[in-house]
């Protein structure tokens, strides 16, 4: 369910922090043993999923948190929706209904070949809409920091699998020169040292290091923290990487990662 919550609004967060979710969700279960009534109920689940959206994707601001809160609501009513339809039409062993909540009575070895089997399906329905639903080469996207805006085109790399090494958040290459009007003066200079190949560079706190491996070269690269990047009238979390030498060339600006579309 925080697998399709996650693909759903685009969000882009560690599979470790989805597993502590997951942990809170099934902990939850244990409500079954209060004697709670509906409005016990009730308030037990809101405030679960509101424990469980800020473990599994944390705090950005209100409107975000609320919409991440009703999403997460809407899927869980959804599923709950699906397994109280099959409990109503079908006599299935093991399926045992406790208010709004559903606990199954099934071995060990059930429930984790059942769970492999539902994400292994999942992923599966995802790489079938992906091919359907083939993304375009070329985008055209806008860039913004510190309310300097920049609009670009963007070509999709599906080679670029990079990553902010801490949060996960996808990484946008592009030039230095390109993507100068964003930089403040120290990360300016900062980069001009590379170009120059001076040593004395050091990092800045609001760098971070984005490690990279290609065919002909591995190294890394100094990024950014973009505000936003909006790509088809959505905007999402994007780290900016500069190539400092401006190695990127084409009928383009930057390059894109796959996990922004």
């Amino acid at each position: 369910m925080l697998i399709l919550k996650k693909k759903f609004l685009g969000l882009h967060k560690t599979n470790k922090r989805l597993v502590i979710a997951s942990i809170i969700g099934g902990l939850s279960s244990l409500s079954i043993l209060l004697d709670a009534d509906n409005l016990l109920s009730l308030l037990i689940t809101i405030t679960t999923i509101c424990l469980i959206a800020l473990t599994a994707y944390g705090f950005k601001d209100k409107f975000l948190f609320l919409k991440t809160v009703v999403c997460l609501y809407f899927i869980s009513f959804c599923l709950s929706g699906f397994l109280f339809l099959i409990w109503s039409f079908f006599n299935v062993p093991g399926l045992i209904v406790s208010g709004s909540t559903f606990y199954f009575d099934i071995s060990p070895l059930i429930l984790i070949l059942s769970t492999v089997f539902c994400y292994l399906l999942i992923k599966f329905i995802f790489f079938i809409l992906a091919k359907i639903n083939k993304p375009s080469l070329f985008y055209k996207v806008t860039v913004s920091r510190e309310k300097t805006v920049c609009n670009l085109t963007a070509k999709l790399d599906t080679g670029n699998s990079l990553v902010e090494p801490f949060t996960n958040i996808p990484v946008v290459v592009a030039n230095f020169d390109t993507i100068s009007a964003l930089l403040t003066k120290n990360e300016s200079l900062f980069f001009q040292n590379i170009k120059n190949n001076k040593n004395n560079c050091v990092l800045l706190n609001t760098l971070r290091v984005i490690p990279f491996n290609t065919i002909s070269k591995s190294g890394t690269l100094f990024a950014f923290k973009a505000d936003y990047i909006q790509i088809n009238n959505i905007k999402k979390e994007a780290y900016i990487a500069i190539c400092p030498n401006n190695e990127i060339s084409g009928n383009f600006d930057v390059l894109i990662n796959p996990d922004l579309l």
